[in-house]
């Protein structure tokens, strides 16, 4: 995945953050209203359609610079990467759950072009495909999606099917899992147009 941003191939992602309180019992909530300048998200109760909750993404909204950087990246004070971050506190974050070494940590910046929410299963093929998952070839023949399923030997399907595979991985709390159908943020970003953006 880290690999997929750093060669501009990633440019989508979806996450889970911030939202913990609607994905205790996903289905007694219903998305309102999603205000992409503000980065804030309305939802309102099923069973009491005046009780309201609005969320604030946790990674900014749309226009806001976003740094990249390994899960296993562990800035020490002083670094560029650290120093960038303090100069402008209108900066987020956001963590790859990447298996790297400290020393193979890598971090970019990105902009949010576009933030919704969705839930989990509502991810298309060609979503899951931005997704960057993996597709297993032999001599340029496909012969399906990496199944990311600890010790599976069965390669998925579809990319939506290797998707979800790789969610449930990352995600051992059962409240996250695809089967629980969790609301995430739809995250779609893009490259800084120049160095003077960061």
């Amino acid at each position: 995945m880290v690999q997929a941003f750093l060669q501009d191939r990633k440019h989508l992602t979806r996450r889970s953050k911030g939202l913990d309180l609607i994905n205790q019992h996903p289905r007694n909530w219903m998305l309102r209203e999603m205000n992409e300048l503000e980065g804030t998200a309305t939802f309102t109760s099923r069973k009491n359609p005046q009780h309201a909750q609005i969320i604030h993404c946790p990674y900014g909204q749309a226009g806001d610079r976003v740094c990249i950087r390994n899960a296993s990246a562990h800035m020490q004070p002083g670094h560029p990467a650290d120093q960038k971050a303090r100069l402008d506190q209108s900066d987020h974050h956001l963590f790859l759950e990447a298996h790297t070494r400290p020393q193979d940590a890598v971090e970019l910046w990105r902009i949010i072009r576009h933030i919704h929410v969705s839930r989990i299963l509502e991810i298309t093929e060609e979503e899951a495909r931005d997704e960057e998952v993996e597709l297993v070839l032999d001599h340029g023949q496909s012969l399906g999606w990496v199944n990311y399923a600890p010790h599976s030997t069965i390669l998925c399907g579809t990319a939506r099917e290797s998707f979800f595979s790789l969610w449930d991985f990352l995600h051992d709390s059962w409240l996250q899992q695809t089967a629980n159908n969790p609301y995430v943020w739809v995250i779609r970003l893009a490259p800084l147009s120049s160095s003077s953006e960061v």
